[in-house]
């Protein structure tokens, strides 16, 4: 007897001489599996089990057709980027990624689109004065490419949108950059478009988050002020 070849099987247990008279017996392992086995046991060839499935992030999209595309590891080929395979979707092809998600040469498993990149056709990241947030957990929709960054924020390149700091605002869309606070105005607050003029009785250097107080009756801070000024000689201020 013949042991049958690599590649194939032949499941029958002895039942009928016509199943074992010819190597056209032996079948050819489904798609997504192999047989390595060089021949070597015939325990190696008697079922359907004695094919072993290709790894996870791989394929073999030939069904029994062609035994030499099935006796070695080597004829899983692996999915490309933006593709994966599984056992729960299969291994006889690569399933694309969902929209909005990604996957990088080889992966069995895809995610959603990383900040600061593009994956509307391929993992990019963001230009600079663009972002994208990738995944959220606050609840926002993933965006999987690249929008203008909004006013009150800078974006790099590369990142999510930034929020200005206190201090500082950004008048304009698609920025890279959060301009200072100008001196005679303040922001306390985060993402701002504008800076506040300074109040009566303070004073507010450049990058101001909280004003501060003018601090004697000998000194006058006016509306916008930037320094603090000292009274004129014979007159005093009042709060």
């Amino acid at each position: 007897c013949q042991i049958c070849p690599s590649g194939t099987y032949n499941p029958d247990a002895g039942t009928s001489a016509l199943r074992h008279d010819n190597i056209d017996d032996c079948t050819v392992c489904p798609a997504g599996t192999y047989n390595a086995d060089q021949a070597t046991s015939a325990l190696a060839h008697t079922s359907l089990d004695s094919c072993t499935a290709c790894s996870p992030g791989s394929k073999l999209e030939d069904d029994g057709v062609d035994a030499s595309n099935h006796d070695t590891v080597e004829d899983c080929v692996g999915c490309g980027p933006g593709y994966f395979s599984n056992e729960d979707v299969g291994v006889d092809k690569c399933t694309k990624c969902p929209e909005g998600e990604v996957s990088p040469a080889g992966a069995s498993v895809c995610s959603v689109c990383p900040a600061g990149y593009d994956c509307s056709e391929a993992t990019v990241p963001c230009a600079a004065g663009k972002y994208s947030n990738g995944d959220t957990s606050g609840g926002e929709e993933p965006t999987p490419s690249c929008v203008a960054c909004e006013k009150g924020y800078r974006c790099p390149g590369g990142t999510d949108q930034q929020e200005c700091l206190p201090g500082s605002h950004q008048p304009d869309a698609s920025a890279t950059i959060c301009l200072p606070c100008e001196a005679g105005k303040f922001q306390q607050g985060r993402g701002m478009e504008s800076c506040v003029d300074c109040p009566a009785g303070y004073f507010c250097p450049e990058r101001t988050v909280n004003p501060v107080a003018c601090g004697s009756v000998a000194l006058f801070c006016e509306a916008g002020a930037a320094i603090v000024t000292a009274a004129s000689s014979g007159y005093y201020t009042t709060p």
